[in-house]
């Protein structure tokens, strides 16, 4: 009986004593380009996608357009794409843009780049089922809304080397249940965590100087938490209608107590160290 022998790395295949040449390709299957716009930018030497018309369930992103680099997602990129519920976003991109996946509602899940340094406002905005997603840790700015009403969101850790957490950055995100805010951060904006309605535990950065205008208001979950040493200034209503908070210290440090700071907190004992 004949042998058939297969010589892959040569394009061969040998049958009963005969060569066949075969082509053998390991080239990657094409990425269909036509539901996005894209643009080179040479100041930043790569591709920005501005938009998407697709309708893809689970979406990976490119990573290279036309031989370049994708470095950035453009401003509202993604907006109201409904039926994304998964997005992976490549390594390369180092910035999204302004309302780049705001409303998109049935998002899920989405998966942020290492080379990723800044989240810009109202990126998540209205991502009502955003349930997971992890910050890496090259990201240096959370900036306004980025999160807001993201009401799925449970827990999402901030690594260190964020420095600003911005203005109304988790508002509304009622399911979150904890926060660490890492000793990077030095801001932290008003209404950042305002109506975080689950949030039961919160741990300061011990380098911010004040707790803005209702950066916790309407906790309602929050029943202690220590300010750190270092903050000069508890901001209006920052803490109103905490309801549940029953201890709270506050620093020598503090000079100054907004109006309202502690409206409607009617179980709190205030201990000064």
């Amino acid at each position: 009986t004949g042998k058939t022998i297969a010589l892959i790395s040569a394009g061969v295949i040998a049958v009963g004593g005969i060569g066949v040449a075969v082509a053998v390709t390991n080239s990657e299957p094409e990425i269909d380009l036509s539901a996005y716009t894209y643009e080179y930018s040479e100041e930043i030497d790569g591709m920005i996608i501005t938009d998407y018309n697709g309708e893809e369930i689970e979406l990976i992103i490119p990573a290279e357009i036309d031989g370049k680099p994708v470095k950035e997602i453009g401003e509202e990129a993604f907006k109201e794409c409904h039926s994304l519920v998964t997005v992976v976003i490549p390594d390369g991109v180092t910035k999204i843009n302004t309302s780049a996946f705001n409303y998109c509602r049935n998002l899920n899940s989405v998966i942020l780049p290492d080379t990723l340094t800044t989240i810009e406002r109202g990126v998540f905005l209205c991502c009502i089922n955003l349930s997971e997603i992890t910050i890496p840790d090259s990201v240096v700015n959370i900036e306004d809304c980025a999160f807001l009403e993201c009401k799925s969101l449970s827990e999402i850790v901030i690594p260190e080397g964020v420095t600003e957490i911005g203005h109304s950055s988790f508002m509304n995100c009622k399911n979150l249940k904890e926060i660490t805010i890492p000793d990077s951060v030095t801001t932290i904006g008003p209404h950042a965590f305002d109506a975080c309605h689950s949030l039961k535990s919160i741990t300061l950065s011990k380098n911010i100087s004040k707790i803005d205008e209702y950066a916790f208001f309407e906790c309602k979950s929050l029943s202690e938490i220590v300010i750190p040493e270092g903050v000069t200034e508890i901001g209006y209503a920052s803490f109103a209608n905490c309801g549940n908070i029953k201890e709270l210290t506050i620093p020598d440090s503090v000079t100054s107590t907004g109006e309202l700071s502690f409206y409607n907190c009617p179980n709190i004992v205030v201990t000064y160290k």
